[in-house]
């Protein structure tokens, strides 16, 4: 589960204007059975989290579905930056940050969706930015950040796994022999530099 801790979200719309129900707030409280939703009829709806510090490395997101619910594909482009959104008018399509993914496809179950390199940023905002139906609900359960730190080794560099047994990414391969036992699967190469997830 990701930690939220000192996370805040926000969003263009809520449906029915009802916050108790479906606010932006259960975008981020770790549990599939709530879930949030825009209104149907403004444009270009979207969803920001604002990660409280700047400069986190931001690999991707993962957004879920309601327990149970399939969904139609949606045109969904994510941006992470620095930039607050909060002053983009309602129906307009946000053009600060930079662009991580742009996707159309069912957000039925889990998806992942990976930027193209880590980016850096304090705010990651998930919008709709067409409809074929014209229903322009945004609807959401979870969204998760994949985010990484930075880890430097002064003596021999292992490969390290994450909480949730994902190896982290790596850069500057260079091949050993001798990788801890703690290490499950049959990584080949450590990095010099190298990332983990959060």
């Amino acid at each position: 589960m990701t930690d939220t801790t000192g996370w805040t979200v926000m969003a263009s719309s809520t449906k029915d204007d009802d916050v108790t129900t479906y606010g932006p707030q259960f975008a981020i409280d770790g549990t599939d059975a709530t879930f949030f939703a825009t209104s149907s009829v403004t444009s270009h709806p979207w969803i920001q989290v604002d990660l409280g510090v700047s400069s986190v490395h931001v690999k991707g997101l993962v957004l879920k579905s309601q327990d149970g619910v399939c969904c139609a594909a949606q045109y969904l482009e994510t941006r992470i930056g620095d930039e607050d959104a909060s002053d983009v008018v309602p129906g307009e399509k946000i053009c600060m940050n930079v662009v991580c993914h742009t996707t159309h496809r069912s957000l039925a179950g889990e998806k992942r969706f990976y930027c193209s390199t880590p980016l850096s940023g304090r705010y990651v905002s998930v919008q709709k930015y067409r409809t074929d139906n014209g229903d322009w609900t945004l609807e959401l359960a979870e969204i998760q950040i994949l985010r990484l730190d930075p880890v430097r080794n002064t003596d021999k560099e292992y490969w390290r796994a994450s909480s949730s047994g994902r190896f982290i990414h790596n850069f500057a391969l260079h091949a050993i022999n001798d990788l801890p036992r703690e290490i499950t699967g049959d990584p080949k190469y450590v990095p010099s530099i190298t990332y983990r997830y959060i």
